[in-house]
């Protein structure tokens, strides 16, 4: 299952952005994806498709964003 969901953003236009997972998640890896989704803070800019995790909670799998944000 794909994982979607948002980051913290520091010194952005906008606050959070948005991630997803680069593959399918396995479905007892999902809980510990989000903990680790969530306690990621990235800086801007950020571009889409820039990895913010290579591997996320160990799963082997890139987190990666799907919107751009702008520094402030």
């Amino acid at each position: 299952r794909t994982v979607t969901s948002t980051v913290r953003v520091t010194g952005g236009a906008a606050k959070v952005t948005s991630v997803r997972t680069a593959a399918d998640v396995p479905k007892d890896a999902i809980f510990a994806v989000m903990e680790a989704i969530n306690a990621i803070v990235v800086p801007a800019p950020i571009a889409i498709g820039d990895v913010i995790c290579e591997d996320i909670a160990g799963t082997g799998i890139a987190l990666t964003a799907t919107k751009a944000v702008k520094v402030r």
